[in-house]
């Protein structure tokens, strides 16, 4: 009896800890990966400003090569939008062009069916040398979610540097063999 009653205590408070170190955690979630292109930025940008093209290169695309995509919109710049639904590792989604500023910036919105919060991935072009330097940005913000999403949001936030963040690599490799060779 007297071991069960220590178990249980020190459950409850690892449980507590947990809480106590998630309400510290920021409701945010920031990740970036940069590489560099030896290509101008106009050369990029088209990749970037596109639904279809983001396909073409996109990292998500080989994760699940049955996923149905389909297209809305105007091809390219604010509006450009793609929808999947795939396997259990792309699930099902939505991604669209909210901001285009030619040869600078792309930001899209995201919306994920399983996930509540708002997403944004942006890209970045900033000359480098005689290339350019491609930011691939992505941010969550769970702010305005409950306070059980709000904790699912900060405990998948511990893992989107390392899930996330070398599938963002592959893509930007991808795209810059494509751009290169």
């Amino acid at each position: 009896m007297k071991t069960l009653k220590i178990i249980v205590i020190a459950g409850v408070v690892l449980i507590l800890a947990l809480l106590l170190f998630l309400a510290f955690r920021p409701s945010s979630v920031h990740m970036e990966r940069s590489i560099v292109i030896n290509a101008a930025a106009e050369r990029i940008f088209p990749y970037l400003n596109s639904a279809r093209m983001f396909k073409s290169w996109s990292p998500f695309s080989e994760i699940d090569t049955s996923a149905v995509y389909s297209f809305e919109g105007p091809p390219e710049g604010v509006g450009s939008k793609m929808t999947w639904t795939g396997n259990k590792d792309v699930g099902k989604g939505s991604q669209w062009i909210v901001l285009s500023e030619p040869n600078k910036t792309v930001k899209n919105g995201l919306a994920f069916e399983e996930m509540s919060g708002s997403y944004a991935a942006t890209f970045i072009l900033t000359p480098e040398g005689t290339g350019t330097k491609l930011s691939w940005t992505f941010d969550c913000d769970a702010s305005n979610l409950s306070f059980s999403g709000k904790m699912c949001a900060k405990i998948g936030g511990l893992f989107v540097e390392s899930k996330l963040g070398p599938t963002y690599e592959k893509g930007l490799n991808t795209l810059k063999n494509r751009l290169e060779n």
